[in-house]
């Protein structure tokens, strides 16, 4: 891995990181659709200025609407229905336990790209995915 785009990856873990400890105290008080909407403003705000001050607004433009559409569909699913579902998730239960098993995702994004995107199956995805289901089924069955 190129160092640029590990120190970014090793950037968005730390951010990343820190986001549900927010959520988690951000939830006090407020229904998970009340939350969602604090969180989805801010995002939005603070998107829209940068995307202004770095000029990407004629890009976005002339974009192809397939990609366009793709994104909308990626903000209903994830920075939606899934932040709902977490934010729900996270009114009933402790930051940990909710985290580990919502922080799996990237096991249904694998299982996508192979039967959508005809990504190949190879042994270290099997393996990674047998671990991942193992991890959720310890933290569903366990406390």
């Amino acid at each position: 891995m190129n160092p640029t785009a590990f120190l970014l990856a090793l950037t968005a873990f730390v951010l990343w990181g820190m986001a549900p400890l927010f959520d988690k105290l951000g939830m006090q008080g407020l229904s998970p659709l009340a939350g969602l909407t604090v969180r989805a403003m801010a995002a939005a705000a603070m998107v829209a200025v940068y995307a202004t001050i770095a000029g990407v607004w004629k890009e976005i433009a002339a974009a192809p609407r397939a990609t366009v559409g793709y994104l909308v569909l990626s903000a209903a699913f994830g920075a939606v229905l899934g932040q709902l579902a977490y934010y729900a998730a996270l009114k009933q239960e402790g930051l940990a336990k909710v985290l580990l098993i919502s922080a799996a995702y990237p096991l249904m994004a694998v299982a996508l790209a192979i039967v959508f995107l005809k990504e190949d199956v190879t042994v270290p995805k099997v393996a990674g995915a047998v671990l991942v289901v193992t991890g959720m089924v310890v933290i569903k069955g366990w406390g």
